[in-house]
């Protein structure tokens, strides 16, 4: 990691970080910028969880196969809630009898605390992806009992993708998220960013996405705000965050090499010229851009693809891609050999994830999706 410092040359760095808020602004104080770092959300330990009865019911009497936990402070909210219900030591000794894996070095830290070696550790970038990946390369899960302790929300995806591996899941929520206590820091910063007045903004995590663009609603800012992330260095500590900054239209210019607060906030200052650079480049020429898109004088106009369009030789063939494209991909074929044609039709989380991936790994700027009619018919 570089340990320069300078490179941010006292440029404007909003950030929404809450539990690291503190490392943050020394972080971005120590490669030379100025730091705008508001928490953005706070964890809220669930009081009562049906989920957490029934995963230590399941775990104490052998009906879980495996365990899967998120994050580190989740371990933590889950031994609490599990103290009030049945006794620690005989929950602990029961999970140490299961297969368990963890996303990432927290709640790895956390189960070795407890005397839990996992028998799984997930490697970076540590998405719900290489989850499932690190699964298929120890067995099958078909008729196995998978627990997954969440974090906040739901992972529609990784659930999609351990029941199409033939896993029963049982989902186990002991925390969500909640704005902070004190709303008017974060509040204040969307203000900063929606104004223009920043030249960088980081994000750490998905659900800050959420909260600052609810935030931004609640303050009629919300086109403002989108405006002016097109206009800003949007920075994503990883591929999970850089996700949900895209599917809100959010544009997303850097992500670290790892995804960790330090790897992001030091690269980021090493690529912040250059990144201010083609952000400035685009706007240029969104700005010249002419009200009649299909004017003679569009810069396009006279591209491969636009001849071909318009019936008019070439000198290349433009690359059309279709959604075929996918097939050909090894997240499709990893599907494919855990289910069948029509058992993928007949998820619709599947299907969607199945899409998404391609879309996403091919880095299209648009896709065209094609719905054929296809009735399935069973005795």
């Amino acid at each position: 990691m570089n340990q320069s410092s300078g490179n941010l040359q006292g440029r404007r760095v909003v950030a929404f970080e809450s539990r690291r808020a503190d490392d943050t602004t020394r972080l971005i104080e120590r490669f030379g910028g100025q730091p705008f770092v508001s928490p953005s959300m706070r964890e809220v330990p669930l009081h009562f969880s049906v989920d957490v009865a029934n995963f230590a019911n399941e775990l104490i009497t052998g009906q879980i196969d495996l365990a899967i936990f998120m994050t580190g402070v989740g371990v933590s909210h889950l031994l609490t809630m599990v103290d009030r219900r049945v006794d620690r030591q005989r929950f602990l000794d029961s999970l140490s009898d299961i297969k368990t894996l963890v996303r990432g070095p927290k709640p790895l830290a956390a189960l070795r605390e407890l005397g839990i070696s996992p028998n799984y550790i997930v490697p970076e970038p540590n998405t719900w992806r290489e989850i499932l990946a690190t699964l298929d390369q120890h067995g099958p899960l078909t008729n196995q009992t998978v627990a997954i302790q969440e974090y906040g929300k739901t992972n529609a995806s990784l659930i999609a993708g351990l029941e199409a591996r033939g896993a029963r899941v049982l989902s186990v929520s002991v925390y969500q998220w909640d704005f902070p206590e004190d709303m008017e820091p974060l509040r204040e910063n969307v203000r900063r960013v929606a104004a223009e007045e920043a030249d960088v903004v980081v994000f750490t995590s998905a659900q800050q996405v959420n909260h600052v663009l609810q935030v931004a609603d609640d303050l009629e800012l919300r086109v403002a705000l989108r405006s002016a992330l097109r206009k800003t260095v949007v920075a994503s500590v990883g591929p999970t965050t850089s996700e949900r900054l895209r599917q809100c239209d959010v544009p997303v210019d850097f992500e670290p090499s790892h995804p960790k607060l330090g790897h992001l906030i030091s690269e980021l200052a090493g690529r912040c010229d250059d990144l201010l650079r083609a952000k400035a480049a685009l706007q240029r020429t969104w700005s010249e851009m002419p009200a009649n898109i299909m004017s003679p004088n569009a810069k396009w106009y006279d591209s491969p693809f636009m001849k071909a369009c318009r019936g008019e030789p070439t000198d290349v063939t433009p690359i059309w891609l279709m959604r075929q494209a996918g097939r050909y991909m090894a997240e499709y074929r990893a599907v494919r050999e855990k289910v069948s044609f029509l058992e993928l039709c007949k998820n619709p989380q599947l299907c969607s994830e199945v899409m998404i991936t391609a879309v996403n790994r091919l880095g299209v700027d648009a896709a065209i999706i094609f719905s054929d009619l296809l009735p399935i018919l069973e005795p």
